[in-house]
């Protein structure tokens, strides 16, 4: 049971950007900001930011009936710190969840906690994967899979991640796209970096500033920003987990180039299913957070591509469903079209060379025959 109530007894949140209706452009002026989304067991406080232009209201949404934390200003105008507290967690037997969201006009910014169950220091765990087309496999020991659906659509997908908390990378993101998954508008300013809330802190990467000492890498989105402009989804593609340490010359150029050609295949199919990572094989070379831990620079980058057209007519031989993978080294590529048609491969050729399975909730048959397969013409041709 979900309870609503205006901020005047609620606790502590996480950033996030979004948009309240589904063809509104998301505005920089409007961000919720908690710096620790993952709340001890016992009683606290701590203050967040509030980024607004003009008047603000705050309220919580409970799973539960009984209200467990609180604000020190519902309601305010302009840019504030406000301060969230909340009480101890009676219970060993469950975590605790809570959303706090930030209304402005018809505009909204949302950021969800959990609160750890009583005596318990906050771990990392799995999520249980759903039968959804987009995902790997998931049976690598030390490896954990997180999934966010979407903040106000939440029988939605946003996206799924295996993460390596040794790396404090995530190996592979995955998420489906279409039109209105994605959804219109631009680049939040300001970008609102944050924390994941089903993560520990300490297991992933701190990055409001960028990666420390670092003016060759950029904070690498897997799932692009420009991939979830909707659904109060796109402030999650900037969590943590979702970046890893991208050559600048890589990042902004050829793997932006692919970038912006997926979401244009992704227009041309009824949903394409998209698993972009991270290839740490061989990987020694680190880089630090704003915190100093360590994180792990990939050796490569890759893309398993899933296209679906009801009726199919992906051309000669293809039914409903076709593929493609890509896998590139991580280093400066020449940026053009070319370059990357000749990093293509059938997704057979992609699991062999990374030692994954992909897209393991299709019916086998289908599966077999759509990575066996080499990139069919559909590919170039839009």
């Amino acid at each position: 049971m979900k309870v609503f109530l205006p901020i005047l007894c609620l606790p502590a949140a996480l950033l996030v950007l979004v948009s309240s209706s589904c063809g509104e452009k998301l505005q920089g002026q409007l961000s919720l900001t908690v710096p620790e989304p993952q709340l001890s067991w016992e009683g606290g406080s701590q203050d967040i930011s509030v980024v607004a232009g003009g008047s603000w209201t705050l309220e919580f949404e409970f799973e539960s009936d009984t209200p467990w934390a609180r604000v020190d200003r519902p309601s305010g105008t302009g840019n504030a710190t406000v301060q969230l507290s909340w009480e101890a967690n009676p219970s060993t037997e469950s975590s605790r969840y809570v959303r706090l969201v930030l209304h402005s006009g018809s505009k909204s910014a949302s950021a969800p906690m959990n609160q750890a169950k009583a005596g318990e220091v906050s771990v990392l765990r799995s999520d249980t994967p759903g039968k959804w087309l987009e995902l790997p496999a998931t049976n690598t020991a030390g490896l954990y899979f997180i999934h966010h659906p979407m903040p106000d659509h939440r029988s939605l997908r946003n996206y799924s991640y295996y993460y390596d908390p040794s790396a404090r990378v995530a190996v592979w993101v995955a998420y489906p796209l279409n039109s209105g998954l994605k959804g219109s508008g631009s680049r939040p300013n300001p970008e609102p970096w944050g924390l994941d809330p089903k993560v520990p802190k300490a297991d992933q990467a701190v990055l409001y500033r960028g990666y420390s000492l670092s003016k060759t890498y950029d904070r690498g989105h897997q799932i692009p920003s420009a991939d979830r402009y909707l659904y109060g989804a796109n402030a999650e593609t900037y969590y943590g987990v979702n970046m890893t340490p991208q050559r600048n010359d890589f990042n902004g150029g050829i793997w932006s180039t692919l970038e912006g050609k997926v979401r244009g295949w992704a227009g041309k199919c009824d949903t394409l299913y998209v698993v972009t990572g991270a290839d740490l094989k061989g990987a020694s070379e680190k880089v630090q957070d704003n915190e100093g831990k360590d994180v792990t620079v990939p050796t490569g980058y890759f893309k398993a591509l899933l296209a679906y057209k009801k009726g199919g007519n992906f051309g000669s031989g293809t039914g409903e469903y076709t593929g493609v993978g890509f896998y590139f080294e991580h280093r400066k590529y020449e940026n053009s079209d070319t370059a990357i048609k000749g990093q293509a491969m059938s997704l057979d050729a992609l699991e062999t060379r990374l030692g994954l399975d992909f897209f393991v909730n299709l019916p086998a048959e289908t599966q077999s025959a759509v990575e066996a397969k080499e990139p069919v013409s559909w590919w170039w041709n839009n």
